[in-house]
């Protein structure tokens, strides 16, 4: 091992795109590195990186977010043309 490649191993990291552990362990060794999971994981977790993912509640409503009402409640929709709508998604 070289005395700088802790260095170049950190940046290799640093630039990883967000990948987990499992990912850049394939990348490094693609690059050349002979690493395992087991260090590219330490070397995360010291570097303070994660893989960019989902997280979990993403469903969850924000307490701030303003509910609009249903205007159409009760209404008596017996006719046509009477409620149009559109949709702009």
């Amino acid at each position: 091992m070289e005395y700088n490649e802790p260095q170049k191993l950190d940046r290799w990291l640093r630039w990883g795109k967000g990948y987990g552990y499992r990912r850049m362990t394939v990348w490094l060794r693609s690059a050349g590195y002979a690493v395992n999971h087991k260090r590219v994981s330490r070397l995360m977790k010291v570097l303070g990186l994660e893989a960019i993912y989902p997280k979990p509640n993403l469903s969850k409503p924000n307490k701030q977010h303003l509910i609009y009402p249903y205007l159409l409640r009760g209404l008596e929709i017996g006719q046509s043309d009477k409620v149009w709508a559109t949709d702009i998604t």
